[in-house]
């Protein structure tokens, strides 16, 4: 057991092995919608701030995707600056990574079209920061019933291990 942990922990360290963990992580069931949000809320929270502080474009993603936190998303995003630095427009790039929302593509597109792309950017980041709360919660009050199971399973075991010798030992006095 030892060993597998100590084999996980040096696969995740290298770059590759971070790489394939992140990409997974965003894969899970149920735990990767709400990483996306999570990803998608800071990418945009991000951004914006950058982007409305006068940094451009290109720079503002680039710093962005070294703060994502996911090392997957930041390779997409650092080939979304690339595309952007050749001319292309950045809501169509976004929406070639596949890893954004696609609420997070249309927020962009009309940012773009409308020349607020920094206040756009900012009410979608509000709106993720608000959807990954609510799937905390929702997954939390999902969850408390398994916890309460899962201890009284613990507690039933703890009690039958003291109570089955001591009725045990009375059998044998009874005989």
């Amino acid at each position: 057991m030892l060993i597998i942990i100590i084999l996980i922990r040096i696969t995740l360290k290298s770059k590759k092995g971070r790489f394939e963990w992140d990409k997974l992580k965003l894969r899970l069931p149920v735990f990767g919608k709400l990483i996306t949000k999570v990803v998608a809320a800071r990418f945009t929270r991000t951004l914006s701030t950058l982007f409305g502080a006068g940094v451009s474009l290109t720079s503002a993603l680039e710093s962005t995707a070294h703060a994502l936190g996911n090392a997957y998303v930041e390779q997409g995003v650092m080939e979304v600056a690339e595309n952007v630095r050749q001319g292309r427009s950045l809501a169509s790039t976004i929406d070639g990574l596949k890893i954004f929302p696609p609420m997070v593509v249309h927020m962009t597109r009309i940012g773009e079209e409308s020349g607020s792309l920094e206040t756009m950017l900012n009410s979608t980041a509000e709106f993720y920061d608000q959807e990954a709360s609510d799937a905390i919660t929702r997954m939390m009050a999902l969850m408390e019933p398994a916890i309460i199971l899962v201890l009284g399973g613990i507690v039933l075991f703890i009690v039958l291990s003291i109570f089955l010798p001591m009725l045990n030992m009375m059998n044998l006095v009874q005989m």
